[in-house]
């Protein structure tokens, strides 16, 4: 019986890279609506493009998430793919 991992990196790298991504995600959600009450303090427009800057951060987020997610899919579906592939060549 042939013993495969589904990832080629260490448990701690991978739950590195994800813990990067989610960093990523969540800064995207935030730094638009920061960025945006900053803008507002300047012109004295408060809260207009703050909510603005939230809102598109939310879309943003989000469109990141579901692309992270997606491309799991598609690596998860690939490996599916593969290894049935592999253990098919292995049975005589």
């Amino acid at each position: 019986m042939k013993v495969t991992r589904k990832e080629d990196r260490s448990p701690v790298a991978v739950a590195m890279a994800w813990s990067s991504q989610m960093t990523t995600v969540a800064a995207e959600m935030v730094i638009p609506g920061l960025a945006g009450l900053w803008v507002d303090s300047k012109l004295g427009t408060r809260p207009l493009l703050g909510v603005i800057g939230f809102a598109l951060g939310l879309v943003l987020g989000i469109w990141h998430l579901l692309k992270l997610v997606s491309l799991d899919e598609k690596k998860s579906s690939h490996e599916k793919t593969k290894h049935s592939s592999d253990e098919s060549a292995d049975t005589p």
